[in-house]
């Protein structure tokens, strides 16, 4: 059984998501995936330590390309500190890729969805207080983005998650680290997504509640409790949930009770 994520359907520029998880399930009988299901790996160049990945059709030519970012700075040689899309040229039988280094600074992480309903995938990438917005302007098989920035506040540091948070059809951003450094639980905040197919736009954070303990390793939004809307998950030296209670327009959150308790 191979467990995927929630789909979601575009239409008149609004987007909807699946509550669950897309399953995918062998039939008459078959064991799945064997050691000899694969052929030899292919390696393809990014710059150093690479840690956050993503794979998804950027250009809609109905091939799945991949997003690369990496978090190590190798001064002189600028071979650090990327985002780089590896842009799928493979045919059948053939898998290959063409590297594409975008213009952004280091950063905490980023996440991929058609945010202004245009059908095309677009970027956002976060560090501290900045968001980087990167509208995908692919056509022709070329990919390309026109990149934008806006400021999420002071002392934030940013974990990032894109999900339909008041059901209202547009992709919210979702932050986490707010006040990081300055209380032992930072909030998390989410940005209402106001943006027209032409443009994309975001209004200032609102904030919730308190991630226990000082570090973000990850944040998530998935639908708990099968109510339709994506509950907030943040791990660290424990898990905290809180439960989306929001409705059209109106962002709330109820806080669950902390899961374990590890370093």
């Amino acid at each position: 059984m191979l467990s995927l994520p929630p789909k979601s359907v575009t239409a008149n520029n609004l987007t909807a998501y699946s509550s669950t998880f897309f399953v995918l399930t062998f039939s008459n009988g078959s064991p799945g995936f064997l050691p000899v299901s694969f052929a030899t790996k292919i390696d393809f160049a990014t710059a150093t330590s690479p840690n956050i990945l993503a794979v998804r059709d950027l250009d809609n030519d109905g091939t799945p390309d991949m997003v690369v970012a990496t978090n190590y700075n190798d001064y002189p040689s600028g071979n650090g500190f990327k985002v780089s899309v590896f842009r799928n040229t493979g045919s059948p039988g053939i898998i290959n890729f063409e590297r594409i280094d975008l213009p952004l600074p280091s950063i905490a992480s980023f996440d991929i969805a058609d945010l202004n309903g245009d059908g095309k995938l677009d970027l956002v990438a976060a560090i501290g207080g900045t968001v980087y917005i990167l509208k995908n302007s692919s056509s022709g098989g070329a990919i390309s983005f026109a990149q934008n920035s806006l400021s999420a506040g002071p002392d934030v540091r940013s974990r990032i998650a894109i999900s339909d948070v008041d059901g209202d059809g547009k992709p919210d951003l979702v932050l986490s680290g707010y006040g990081f450094g300055l209380t032992e639980h930072p909030r998390f905040g989410v940005l209402q997504n106001s943006s027209t197919p032409q443009t994309i736009s975001f209004a200032s954070a609102k904030l919730f509640g308190y991630a226990y303990g000082f570090t973000f390793d990850d944040i998530t939004m998935a639908d708990l409790d099968g109510d339709k809307r994506p509950d907030y998950v943040s791990a660290n030296s424990a898990s905290s949930t809180y439960r989306n209670i929001s409705v059209i327009g109106g962002f709330a959150f109820q806080s669950q009770p902390i899961v374990g308790g590890g370093s």
